[in-house]
Formats: structure tokens, sequence, C-alpha cells
């Protein structure tokens, strides 16, 4: 959850003092799962027995302060016997922030820092690249979505357990509906051009579109932009 929807007025300086006076920036919430709200699909998540909260622990994380969330993890993996902490971005955690367990990181891709087009008074490049460099250095293990990713990692840490996992909308093609948005737009496999990312400038929308303005006539096929607004 986010701080501020927990919190009335938000992130802000006072009321994360508030929030720590009261303890409830503390305050780790247990939930069980009803088993009949899964999904018994291959490939979905179907074997859930409770999930816990810890609503401002990403909060932290992605402005690298990293105090409370440490403290946060270590207590939430040993008072529920993790074996596993899998962070889905690049951040400060260390595999001994998690006691016991094993810590692993998802790395999408380097390009917050790699392609600097933040104003000088954004920390973002800063910020992110020390996310991924204590990931790459302090992780049990490591997944990325790309092998250019895996290279960047091994790069920074040539000893890095890492693996490419790639993403998939489905693990059977036959459970995607027939009534998709394919068929609405009546896009033919084979016969389209697929851009999947957040549409924002980091991610070199305006060269894509120039290039295919120079082939267009060429291949006679459209090009789809899948996605939302990036950061």
């Amino acid at each position: 959850d986010s701080f501020r929807y927990m919190v009335d007025g938000g992130y802000r300086r006072l009321n994360i003092l508030k929030a720590a006076l009261t303890g409830s920036i503390f305050k780790v919430r247990s939930y069980d799962i009803n088993p009949s709200f899964l999904s018994k699909k291959k490939g979905m998540l179907n074997d859930v027995d409770f999930i816990v909260k810890a609503p401002y622990i990403y909060q932290f994380l992605t402005r690298n302060y990293s105090i409370l969330p440490r403290f946060l993890m270590k207590r939430i993996a040993a008072s529920n016997k993790v074996d596993l902490v899998i962070v889905a971005a690049p951040s400060t955690l260390r595999s001994s922030d998690v006691g016991q367990a094993k810590l692993g990181h998802f790395i999408h891709d380097a390009m917050p820092f790699e392609l600097v087009e933040a104003p000088p008074d954004n920390d973002t490049p800063s910020r992110f690249a020390k996310q991924f460099y204590t990931a790459c250095n302090e992780s049990d293990i490591l997944f990325t979505n790309s092998q250019d990713t895996k290279d960047k990692v091994l790069a920074v840490n040539k000893d890095a357990n890492v693996s490419v996992v790639y993403g998939t909308p489905s693990s059977k093609p036959s459970e995607i509906a027939g009534s998709s948005i394919l068929e609405r737009k009546n896009l033919k496999p084979g016969k389209y051009l697929l851009f999947a990312s957040t549409l924002e400038k980091r991610k070199n929308v305006e060269t894509l579109l120039e290039a295919y303005s120079l082939i267009i006539d060429e291949i006679d096929m459209p090009l789809v932009l899948v996605g939302g607004a990036g950061y």
C-alpha cells in the first residue's frame, strides 16, 4: 500500500514523524488467504496461505532510505519463516537484511542511469545506480528479463548468480481469448509489429516512430504500441 493511502496527507516528513512516534510505521499486517479466491489454472498464483503487508517498505526503498526496510524485512522473514525474499526491482536491500532467508532481485534494465535525461535537480539516475550496484553485489540470486541486462549485471559482478526469465501473457496460447483486442483491431498473427513498454522519453519511442516511418511502405504492417505512461 502506498503511504498516501495509509496516512492522511501522504508521504510528508510530518506524517512520517507522526507514524514513527505512534508506532504505526512499524506495524506489519498479516492476512490469511481464502483458497477459493485463487486461480486453479497452470502458471497462475494458486498456492498461497497468507500475505504479509508492510505498507511503507516500498516508499522508503525507492528513496534509498534503507534503515526501516532492513529492520522490517528481517523481522518479517524471521517471524514468518520465509525462505526466499524476491524484490521486484533493484533496491539497497542486502542478503544480510533478510536474516536466514535468501534474497533475490529482479532487474529489468539499467536505463535510468544509462540514458540520463533527468534535470539536474532530479536524483533518479544516481539513486537507481546505487540500487542497481547494490542488487548486483548483495543478492543471493538475480533475475533479468533479457540477455542484455544479464550481461550488464555480470559486468558489475562477474560471479553473480543471475538467470534470464522472459515474461509471457499466458502459460498456454489457448488461454488467450479469441475476442481479444487483436481481433477487435483486426491484427493478424505475423502481420503487425509490437512494441510493449511504458511510453516515456527514456524508452526512445521517438526514434522507433522515425524508423517505422522509413519502412512502412515496404513492409505494410501496422506498428502497435502497448503500454501506459512511465515515470
